[in-house]
């Protein structure tokens, strides 16, 4: 390439800086290392780098400030964030101020060359795209002005061209011809709404209408089907000429496929920004509320351990072991979350006794439910899964745990489960307040939890379905729900089963537990 790409390492340990300078120079990268925030910021206003490679602690100040400088002075410039004291404050907070990933320490060298590679591409392709608009629009004015270069000019440009007369292409540019996959024989003398896409002729048809009658001073934008049966994006102008004596139609358009799929993740970017915001707010408040706990019952037994009755002392105890387990289940729900966002999370998957996870699973919910309240019709016999039985309890304990939680006392929470030559399906039913229709669809979104049971007082990130989600189409199967308002709810999930031609295994034999 004629100009390498640059790469800014700043981190205060010269270990770090000299390892990432050294793997980074062999892939053949422009690299410049510095130890300080301000050595920084004058490196970014001497010159343009691409990436910087940016740890949040510096000896002479914080990152997100550095951050927030360099963005200031070159905007088009991907920062990102290493820490080696990861939260999630930290990082929604350096991704909100325009960083584009976080890594965590000890790096992952790997993780790292895939992140600035990627991060690299996304930079070139909106630059790119920003190139080609401001190169189109000067060319659009060049060939309005100079009629006489136009064989010149449309042969050597970057946007598609041609004339239509009659209905028929007269002309088309070597662009136009790559765009749609035809020859230029293949094109003349056929109708052009037959590249249109089919949804896509009647509005096409009332813009150039529009556009020809000057009711229209905008480009407009459509979508085509070239010769390999594949969709694409154009952004087109048209203007009426005399061609050969007679009225015909200049039109010029630019493959903007890459500016539509760019915008669709601006969206899906967007969405994800809100999605961090609040989850920030509410992760806070969640924490808030067992710390308070720990914080109040320890400073407790610290001031008045001597005069508390040991029963009372006991109580707190328990006070502060449910607000650390809340803590904790908090803590690893956002952890996979954050996992599978990565696409990190790892399946340990092996021949797997299925009845006997979901016997524990009963057994261990019993020990906290009612007497009698959870009720298993599982048998012995189910056939053998290979799958990761950690993941697969942390479903049944969540969707136990959230059956209990969402029902009376006195009603029962029932697992069942039934199998086929394909697949088991498994089943946590409960007889509680239920899920409204119009929320059943997005009851495994993120933050999800429907109103109704708001109003009972439960509390929660509303991740954890989410997680089931995840974990459960991670090993190939389904998971989704029933509910009635009022009569309860039954959740449903499948795991599938490898049909290798050999008789299946049964749970009475000897898999891994």
């Amino acid at each position: 390439m004629d100009e390498k790409t640059s790469i800014l390492i700043i981190d205060g340990d010269s270990n770090t800086r000299d390892n990432l300078t050294r793997v980074f120079r062999r892939k053949g990268y422009e690299v410049e290392a510095v130890g300080t925030g301000r050595e920084a910021i004058e490196q970014v206003v001497r010159r343009f780098y691409n990436v910087a490679l940016l740890n949040v602690e510096l000896p002479d100040m914080q990152g997100i400030d550095v951050l927030m400088s360099m963005k200031q002075v070159c905007p088009d410039m991907v920062v990102i964030m290493m820490t080696a004291y990861a939260s999630l404050e930290s990082a929604v907070s350096a991704l909100i101020q325009g960083a584009s990933a976080y890594l965590i320490k000890p790096l992952n060298i790997d993780e790292v060359l895939l992140t600035v590679g990627e991060a690299i591409e996304k930079q070139r392709l909106v630059m790119e795209n920003r190139r080609l608009y401001q190169q189109a629009r000067r060319e659009l004015a060049e060939r309005r002005n100079a009629e006489e270069r136009f064989e010149d000019l449309s042969h050597r440009s970057p946007m598609g061209v041609y004339i239509v007369q009659d209905g028929r292409y007269l002309y088309a540019n070597p662009q136009l011809q790559s765009l749609l996959g035809y020859s230029e024989e293949e094109l003349l003398g056929t109708d052009p709404l037959r590249y249109v896409h089919l949804d896509d002729r009647e509005t096409f048809r009332e813009n150039v209408a529009r556009m020809l009658s000057a009711e229209l001073a905008q480009p407009y934008e459509y979508r085509i089907v070239n010769k390999a049966g594949e969709v694409g994006w154009v952004m087109e102008t048209v203007t009426t000429i005399q061609y050969q004596g007679r009225p015909a139609t200049l039109g010029n358009n630019i493959d903007i496929t890459e500016h539509k799929q760019l915008e669709t993740k601006m969206v899906e970017y967007e969405e994800l920004d809100k999605l961090k915001t609040n989850l920030l707010s509410t992760v806070s408040h969640e924490l808030r509320t067992p710390l308070a706990v720990i914080k109040g019952y320890s400073t407790m037994l610290l001031d008045y351990d001597r005069r508390l009755p040991e029963s009372e002392k006991q109580q707190h105890l328990k006070s502060i072991d449910r607000a650390t387990d809340r803590l904790t289940e908090l803590v690893d729900h956002l952890l996979d979350m954050s996992r599978m966002d990565a696409g990190l999370m790892k399946l340990e998957k092996l021949p797997t006794n299925i009845s006997r996870i979901i016997e524990e699973a009963v057994s261990d919910a019993r020990l906290t439910a009612p007497a009698g309240k959870v009720i298993s019709h599982v048998r012995n016999g189910l056939p053998v899964a290979t799958v990761d039985s950690r993941r697969i309890r942390q479903v049944l304990d969540n969707l136990i745990d959230n059956a209990i939680k969402y029902s009376d006392k006195e009603s029962n929470v029932v697992i069942d489960a039934e199998y086929t030559d394909t697949e088991i399906c498994i089943s946590v039913s409960d007889e509680g307040i239920g899920i409204p229709s119009e929320d059943i669809e997005k009851v495994f979104d993120r933050m999800y939890r429907a109103e109704q049971r708001l109003t009972q007082g439960s509390k929660g990130l509303g991740l954890g379905l989410s997680v089931c989600r995840g974990m459960v189409e991670a090993h190939g199967g389904r998971i989704w729900a029933e509910s009635q308002v009022g009569v309860g709810s039954t959740f449903y999930f499948t795991l599938p089963l490898v049909n290798d031609g050999e008789e299946e295994s049964r749970g009475d034999g000897n898999p891994h537990n």
